[in-house]
């Protein structure tokens, strides 16, 4: 499976594929947002 989201705002869908195990492809136009999307995207790697 995989989830392409060409709207990504702040990557709520990535951490819901990363938590879910599905792979995911992303983007976002806006810096702003697409930073936020990478933090969030970080915070919820597994350790």
């Amino acid at each position: 499976k995989l989830v392409l989201d060409p709207f990504m705002g702040i990557g709520n869908t990535a951490v819901a594929c990363q938590r879910l195990g599905v792979d995911y492809i992303g983007f976002e136009i806006d810096q702003t947002y697409a930073q936020t999307a990478e933090q969030q995207i970080k915070k919820n790697l597994p350790t």
